[in-house]
């Protein structure tokens, strides 16, 4: 719980840093917020660590093993997607981040569409 404060605090000093020196140099600001997410995540990185850990044995002794890593793929885009569209959002990119978002969400789309074509047909061969 204190490595969450201090990254707590860490991430509200990095936000007044960022909008301090966003009126002075912009471009100073966006990598400040940038450094500051890494550092971050490297911080919560053991935590993730645990729960991919936790969810890998509980897939492993499951039916629904399969699935799994398809779940974690999905939760990783949409990570991967939040952090990126903060960074063009804190970079003043908004139609860019609109634009990382929209791919972020067909990816996992895509990645669902396997599953979503097996449930159609088990749907299906019920009705048959």
């Amino acid at each position: 719980m204190s490595a969450f404060l201090k990254l707590f605090g860490a991430a509200l000093l990095a936000a007044c840093a960022a909008s301090l020196l966003r009126g002075k140099n912009g471009s100073f600001a966006a990598g400040v917020s940038v450094l500051a997410a890494i550092l971050i995540f490297s911080g919560v990185a053991d935590c993730v660590s645990e729960i991919v850990s936790f969810i890998r044995d509980l897939s492993e002794n499951t039916a629904a093993a399969s699935y799994v890593p398809v779940l974690m793929k999905a939760v990783g885009f949409a990570w991967l997607t939040e952090i990126c569209v903060g960074i063009c959002r804190s970079a003043g990119e908004e139609r860019v981040a609109s634009a990382v978002e929209i791919a972020g969400r067909c990816e996992i789309l895509a990645l669902a569409l396997p599953y979503v074509r097996e449930l159609v047909d088990v749907a299906l061969g019920m009705l048959k």
